[in-house]
């Protein structure tokens, strides 16, 4: 699974998959300058300011994407266990001595910078499923599912005690994914599916969700009743494609409401405030 294909270009990178990447990279800052703009205008300030730091981050990204693709497969399958437990410490000690904010106790103060650990299990859980399942590929048996998804299941768990549940169903996805590229039966799939469905449905009545959380996973079954915030995506996006239609009216050129937390959210929460200020 962490064997890469003979046929590289310059610095070993593949290059439809950096297109891909590359072509991605610059939609977000344009989704992030799109969400953003109005509320930086009406502060006064560079209504450009988070698509460039977006711009530099992305930079520093592709750096690090160069020099990761230049080492051999010997280092990073030597780096993946490594990896794994040293991120799988820091999520546990973020429970402790960890800063909250928002709700959520997932982040280190480092100075003006913020730490956080679960961003870095996307990649450390990614290393370690491929180093254990890559002589398995093809045959894998009913151990070797029950111990990938114990692997995974550790650091879904602590971040949940964060809570941050995108972030844990996000790693849950992954894990499932990474099991069916690797072959893993029908049956397994079924099983994982059935048991994760479970799972939500004890998480939420648990209590250990807060009540907005429980609203954003089940407002989506009844849209019409009163949840407060939790419904205004979900129709501000209906509302922004309803009135602009399939070819909507233009880049910029709509009225669009103020979202808050734009900059620092996932493409999914994004795309509608950019949809509604290209479509409006």
């Amino acid at each position: 699974m962490l064997d890469r294909t003979a046929d590289r270009g310059l610095f070993g990178l593949d290059w439809v998959l950096t297109i891909a990447v590359v072509l991605m990279a610059g939609l977000g800052m344009l989704m992030i300058y799109s969400a953003t703009k109005q509320r930086l205008e009406m502060q006064g300030t560079d209504p450009g300011f988070y698509a460039k730091r977006q711009a530099l981050f992305t930079i520093i990204g592709f750096v690090a994407m160069l020099v990761v693709a230049r080492l051999p497969n010997r280092v990073v399958k030597d780096m993946s266990v490594p990896a794994y437990v040293g991120v799988l410490v820091l999520l546990l000690a973020v429970l402790v001595i960890g800063q909250e904010s928002k709700g959520a106790q997932a982040w280190f103060e480092l100075g003006v910078f913020q730490l956080q650990p679960s961003e870095f299990m996307k990649i450390s859980l990614a290393l370690m499923l491929a180093w254990f399942l890559q002589k398995r590929i093809g045959h894998l048996d009913s151990r070797a599912v029950i111990l990938t998804v114990v692997l995974s299941a550790i650091p879904i768990g602590a971040i949940l005690l964060q809570p941050d549940l995108g972030t844990a169903m996000i790693l849950g996805v992954m894990m499932l994914t990474v099991l069916l590229v690797a072959g893993a039966q029908g049956r397994h799939l079924a099983i994982m599916t059935c048991v994760a469905i479970a799972f939500i449905i004890v998480v939420i009545q648990s209590g250990q969700l807060a009540d907005y959380q429980v609203d954003r996973l089940t407002v989506f079954l009844n849209a019409d009743r009163d949840v407060g915030d939790a419904a205004y995506n979900l129709d501000q996006s209906m509302i922004a494609i309803g009135s602009g239609g399939f070819w909507g009216k233009g880049l910029l050129k709509g009225p669009r409401p103020i979202c808050p937390m734009c900059q620092s959210s996932t493409m999914t929460s994004s795309l509608p405030w950019s949809v509604k200020s290209w479509a409006s």
